[in-house]
């Protein structure tokens, strides 16, 4: 590279011949410029100690490849600044890899062989009626066409082996004038106190993989300026056959490891083409029409970035962003998406911690990793053609992210990655194993968005389409252990394909806590890979169901296509379990939940509420079942469910002794253990407020009776059935109840209250003598109007 300097500014060290016309100057003129060199001595050792340390950095980016190129450098001691005209960077070269070839190959050759073997082996009767000696023969000859069948067969598959894929590169950098202050190296860093760029920056690169696909990018920077950039620029990794991704890793750390105040470009224009000859495969999205390009173009304004240290970011983002993308078929019309952002930031940015996470060095210890302290969008937009005319479009005024946090888990991507770059194939295990582990590696403590409106083509051919708008997205604490809350807002959705409509108060996922990875990694390796013994059912579930979850809703409205309503002023269920598959904490309450009756899909169901004068069904009801580990008390309480203009009912049950093996083998110890179990008691009271009357009307019409008849018939059933615990004092009460409540429905209080807990193995024994049954529970039967 070539290297002046200014000879206006230091002719004391120009180091070249003064011309001519400079040699006609006065001897005066001459000795005053000595004198300037001899008393200043520091500019000269100032331009020498740039342009050396400036040369060294040149050398070492050659070191890495990266050649540069540029008109001769400019050195202003007064101002301190090594000026680079038209200065260009590139980066090029390639690198070879074998992708792995699939055990279907290697099953089917074995399969082919294990067949010419069978076709060529002597038949029972070949082999008698053979002499001695010619079967000798025969069977030589046979193993040789075996051999050679065999050889035909492994020949055929490395014919059908992979070819090794050549991947060319190449980037590169231009400038007409980098300007740099302050160039100094210390301890082999690099530092300039100010880097800039001229207002027509631009870059380009491109990756070609034989020609089968290639992309390439260019674009423009309005200017770039660095203060107090360092940088350490590492040595290139030894080659290595068998680690051709892992040996970078070292680099990029060191080059990870630089350092500013501040970075900042106006604007910067980039654009990128995608070719792929044979079809790029996206899905079933583009199934039988694959993309044959794609081409984008991007334009970011105001972009800073400030505090990097180490690489780490303490911040960095823009203005706005607008990137439009255009996918062209091998058919049909291209397919355009646009992406529209505002002011972005993100805060406390550590990369550092994202290597830790590739580093194989780095132990597993479960503790969580900063990554990312805060991240926020402004006015994003979204709109992407799903079909010609049909686009999904998107807007949310706002999305923020906090606490973004890495856990190391157990795996080793770059070791799979040079297993397959080595042509070495993964096992099915590993292809699933690694994408769980890495999604298991990430945790974040909040994440919201407002204001968000949709519009979702429906793909039926027709025009119809889903729009509407969320007030709000709140999603806490969220990782692969748990999903500490998901809250969904003021959801509305004006119009629904069909007709109708729909809105929403709120939706709310909390506290699903997943079941430990650990069985649920040994399935994968029984079913994927066929080691071990494969759990049954009980065990698949038990590994697979999570710990607890809660969900519920609040103020949900639909009008359906005919006018009629669904709604529900609150729904919610809650479950945890220390048993699982079997919940040991369950809770179900609604609040005036309404639906048509004649939107019911049962018939029977649907013509008795007609029949009873109700075109709503509205209920509410509040269950809660409980098992307590320390006690081992089995208690459901409360137990209500209320029908506008049926009735009400409410209740409890509790048992006690119920041992955790009753729950945790309910197919094998279960029953036994559940033997072992005490009654406390239960009570139950319903009120009446319609069921009864409407019941017996409605029995009495299906049956063709009167109804006076049909009370009497029910009336001689309880009796019977009373009866058959040979206790007259209860059968006694169980009459006076039912004729009081069937004549004249009112309130029907049933409790069973033990002086002490009576054993469910005793209950049981009590069948050979059921009159003791009443007296033993403490039986209490009671209807009051």
């Amino acid at each position: 590279m070539a290297f002046s300097v200014h000879s206006t500014v230091h002719p004391c060290i120009s180091g070249k011949a003064a011309p001519a016309a400079r040699r006609k100057r006065s001897r005066l003129t001459l000795a005053v410029l000595a004198s300037t060199c001899l008393m200043r001595p520091d500019l000269a050792l100032a331009q020498s100690a740039a342009e050396d340390t400036y040369r060294s950095y040149i050398e070492d980016l050659k070191k890495l490849g990266i050649e540069v190129t540029s008109d001769p450098v400019k050195y202003d001691a007064g101002s301190d600044e090594l000026t680079v005209p038209n200065m260009r960077m590139e980066f090029s070269g390639s690198f070879t890899f074998t992708p792995p070839q699939t055990n279907k190959a290697e099953a089917e050759v074995e399969d082919d062989v294990t067949e010419m073997a069978a076709d060529e082996a002597p038949t029972e009767d070949q082999t008698a009626a053979t002499p001695e000696a010619k079967a000798d023969t025969d069977a030589d000859a046979d193993t040789g066409a075996d051999a050679s069948q065999e050889t035909d067969a492994l020949e055929d598959a490395s014919q059908d082996a992979p070819e090794p894929v050549t991947v060319t590169y190449k980037a590169g950098w231009s400038s007409k004038q980098l300007t740099l202050k302050g160039v100094a190296k210390e301890d082999g860093r690099y530092s300039f106190s100010t880097v800039t760029y001229s207002d027509d920056t631009s870059f380009d690169g491109s990756i070609d993989f034989d020609g089968a696909a290639s992309l390439s990018m260019d674009g423009t920077m309005a200017g770039v300026t660095a203060e107090n950039y360092s940088v350490v620029l590492p040595d290139l990794p030894a080659e290595d056959e068998y680690h051709q991704a892992s040996r970078w890793l070292p680099f990029i750390k060191s080059l990870l490891a630089s350092s500013y105040d501040t970075l900042l470009s106006p604007e910067a224009t980039i654009s990128f083409k995608l070719s792929t000859p044979d079809g790029l495969d996206l899905g079933e999205e583009t199934a039988g029409n694959e993309i044959s390009s794609m081409t984008g173009k991007s334009v970011i304004k105001g972009f800073r970035a400030s505090g990097v240290k180490e690489g780490n970011f303490g911040s960095y983002g823009f203005d706005s962003i607008v990137a439009t993308t255009e996918m062209t078929p091998k058919s049909g019309e291209p397919l355009k998406q646009t992406i529209s952002q505002g002011k972005t930031v993100y805060k406390d940015v550590f990369t550092a911690n994202m290597i830790a996470l590739f580093d194989p060095a780095v132990p597993e210890t479960g503790e969580r990793l900063p990554l990312l302290g805060h991240h926020r969008i402004e006015d994003y937009k979204r709109s992407q053609e799903l079909e010609p005319g049909k686009s999904l479009e998107l807007e949310l005024s706002e999305t923020e992210v906090n606490g973004i946090s890495l856990i190391k888990r157990d795996m080793d991507p770059l070791g799979f990655l040079d297993r397959l770059m080595t042509g070495n194939e993964p096992s099915t295990s590993e292809m699933l194993m690694l994408p769980l582990q890495l999604y298991r590696s990430f945790a974040v403590e909040d994440n919201s968005a407002k204001d968000i409106k949709f519009t979702l083509p429906i793909p039926d051919g027709s025009d119809a389409v889903l729009s509407g708008e969320v007030g709000s997205i709140n999603v806490k604490d969220i990782s692969s252990d748990r999903f500490g809350e998901v809250v969904l807002s003021d959801v509305s959705v004006p119009s629904m394909p069909g007709g109708g409509n729909l809105s929403l108060g709120e939706f709310r996922l909390a506290d699903l806590e997943f079941a430990p990875f650990g069985p649920i990694a040994d399935l994968i390796s029984v079913f994927v890979e066929g080691t071990g013994n494969a759990p049954d059912t009980l065990g698949i579930a038990r590994a697979v169901m999570p710990l607890s979850m809660s969900y519920g809703l609040q103020d949900l409205k639909v009008v359906l296509q005919d006018g009629t309503e669904v709604s529900a002023d609150k729904a919610g269920y809650d479950m945890a379990t220390v048993v699982p598959p079997v919940p040991t904490n369950f809770v179900l309450k609604n609040e005036n939940v309404s639906v048509p009756v004649a939107v019911l899909d049962n018939e029977q169901a649907a013509a008795f509420l007609k029949a009873a004068g109700l075109e709503k069904l509205n209920v509410s009801n509040d269950i809660k079942l409980y098992w307590d580990e320390a006690t081992q008390d089995l208690t459901l309480s409360p137990l209500m469910i209320d029908v506008t203009g049926l009735g009400h009912l409410e209740g409890s049950i509790s048992l006690g002794n119920v041992p955790k093996a009753a729950l945790a083998d309910p197919e094998g110890q279960g029953p036994l253990a559940l033997a072992m179990a005490n009654f406390k008691g239960a009570e139950f009271t319903f009120d009446d407020k319609g069921l009864t009357n409407a019941g017996i009307s409605y029995t009495a019409t299906q049956q063709g009776i009167e109804e006076a008849a049909l009370i009497q018939g029910l009336l001689a059933q309880a009796g019977l059935m009373a009866g058959q615990l040979q206790n007259e004092a209860f059968t006694e009460m169980v009459n006076e109840a039912a004729a009081n409540f069937l004549t004249n429905p009112g309130r029907l209080h049933i409790a069973l209250t033990p002086e002490n807990p009576v054993p469910v193995a005793q209950i049981m024994g009590s069948m050979v003598t059921p009159q003791v049954l009443p007296d033993l529970l403490n039986v209490s039967i009671k209807a009051t109007n």
